[in-house]
């Protein structure tokens, strides 16, 4: 397992509402979060992902996520908005 995940492709969360709000950001990022793209990217399967909502749906905004790893490992993700519909993972990495 790699001991930090950065900068998952930009768009890679494609929201599909045309006026996607602060809940739809964090509901799709947990949902991302859990999928198989991160998964392959860190080399582990990600469970419980939990986020806070962006203060605003404006690119720029910032939120973070938890999730728990295969070996129960809590890791902080740090994502940004990049317009209406998409964000983006920036940083991810192992409590501690």
């Amino acid at each position: 397992m790699r001991s930090a995940l950065f900068a998952v492709v930009a768009g890679v969360a494609l929201l599909g509402a045309c006026s996607a709000d602060e809940a739809d950001f964090q509901k799709s990022a947990e949902t991302f979060i859990e999928g198989d793209t991160v998964a392959e990217e860190a080399g582990t399967k990600f469970t419980d992902a939990t986020c806070t909502k962006p203060d605003k749906v404006e690119a720029g905004a910032t939120f973070t996520c938890t999730a728990t790893d295969e070996s129960g490992t809590t890791w902080n993700f740090d994502l940004v908005v990049k317009d209406e519909s998409n964000f983006e993972i920036t940083n991810g990495q192992p409590e501690g």
